[in-house]
């Protein structure tokens, strides 16, 4: 089946009620179904595509939608297979309907669709340091209600290649601030000087895999070189100068750019990797 005959048959599917769509580790979906109101942005990025680093982890919602109370089984398929480590979450909710804590299932997993119509998955993607740099299918394909629905998306390997560092924990922001938040504190320490609160992860949540995911990039950031990387930040933020991107990340979020303004970090990182 060609990808738009794959893409047909997805919205053909989900115009019945049925459909499987993939977005940013930074649009969380909240109990309600919807994006979670914090990190709500008018046009999020589409992801089908994505270029991806190695030896790197890469992240992403995984969003099943359904009858409530549906059974629906959930596979990611590859090819070539076994390129990428895939990793599934079960997103598990708080009292106030955010997402936060992450409770690790296998996959083929299987499944009940939930009161909000939805069910939701965080899927972590690593790609080891040798992969070769070319383009694979990861596609997430669920099968509820004697149909099948696949994502078509192609992952990108591209050359950047993450240096081995040490991971740490850090004290993070309150599960109901802005998901990019959590990218504040490394990037302070190394652009503004202002080191980051340490702390202990207990548990595996949303908000510690972002910020392992940030420690990523911060990596990659002084491989490139901090004079390098700081450019690319400031205009991803819309701002001019380092003074003012370290004094608005002092009460976030930063105003005025939604929350996927970090992808254009991770853009700019990645372009400036292979110079």
């Amino acid at each position: 089946m060609n990808r738009f005959a794959v893409i047909s048959l997805a919205w053909v599917v989900a115009m019945r009620g049925q459909s499987l769509k993939v977005m940013s580790e930074f649009q969380r979906i909240g109990s309600d179904g919807a994006v979670v109101a914090a990190d709500r942005m008018e046009t999020p990025r589409e992801i089908l595509s994505p270029l991806v680093a190695r030896n790197a982890f890469t992240s992403y919602h995984l969003v099943v939608r359904g009858e409530p109370g549906a059974p629906f089984a959930l596979h990611v398929g590859q090819n070539p297979e076994r390129v990428v480590q895939v990793t599934l979450y079960k997103e598990i909710y708080l009292a106030d309907g955010i997402p936060d804590l992450l409770q690790q299932v296998l996959l083929p997993y299987e499944g009940t669709v939930g009161e909000s119509g939805k069910a939701v998955f965080w899927m972590d993607t690593f790609i080891a340091s040798d992969a070769p740099v070319r383009r694979i299918k990861v596609e997430p394909q669920v099968s509820i209600k004697d149909m099948w629905v696949t994502y078509p998306m192609e992952v990108r390997i591209g050359d950047p290649i993450v240096p081995v560092h040490q991971m740490r924990s850090a004290l993070l922001p309150a599960p109901a601030a802005r998901s990019d938040v959590a990218t504040y504190g490394a990037w302070r320490e190394l652009v503004c000087g202002v080191p980051e609160q340490l702390g202990k992860d207990r548990v595996v949540t949303i908000r510690s895999l972002i910020h392992r995911n940030v420690q990523q990039d911060i990596a990659l950031a002084r491989k490139v070189g901090v004079d390098s990387a700081w450019p690319g930040l400031l205009e991803a933020a819309g701002m001019n100068d380092v003074k003012t991107w370290c004094a608005a990340t002092q009460t976030p979020p930063i105003e005025g750019v939604p929350a996927e303004w970090y992808l254009r970090v991770r853009d700019f990182l990645y372009r400036a990797a292979l110079h």
